[in-house]
């Protein structure tokens, strides 16, 4: 029986181990997209806010708006897996401060997507 008890602890502490493991990448993962998600939003903010002074910049911002477009579309997508991430971790709950705000960065930035 000693033995047994040994055994599941170590497999307890092994599967708890992976489970933060697991929690840390998804965050790690997270945050890494979030950055990408909001530089590729600013920079098709300043490619739309750039001023409108002849037929050239008029083509340009054209070119621009549909380019922004197909990668809105793209963000989108990414938004969604942020938001699978964002369940899991959540269905796991972390008391960790970090993970806490690396979640709410989630939920931001998933409203600014939309």
């Amino acid at each position: 029986m000693a033995s047994g008890r040994k055994i599941k602890e170590k497999l307890q502490n092994r599967v708890k181990k992976e489970q933060d493991n697991l929690r840390t990448y998804l965050f790690d993962l997270a945050g890494k997209t979030e950055k990408e998600i909001n530089n590729a939003l600013s920079q098709i903010k300043t490619n739309l806010n750039k001023p409108i002074s002849d037929l050239k910049s008029y083509v340009e911002f054209v070119n621009k708006l549909q380019e922004s477009k197909e990668e809105i579309e793209t963000l989108g997508a990414r938004k969604t897996k942020l938001e699978q991430m964002k369940n899991v971790l959540s269905r796991n709950r972390v008391k960790d401060d970090t993970a806490i705000n690396n979640t709410s960065k989630i939920t931001a930035l998933q409203g600014k997507i939309d």
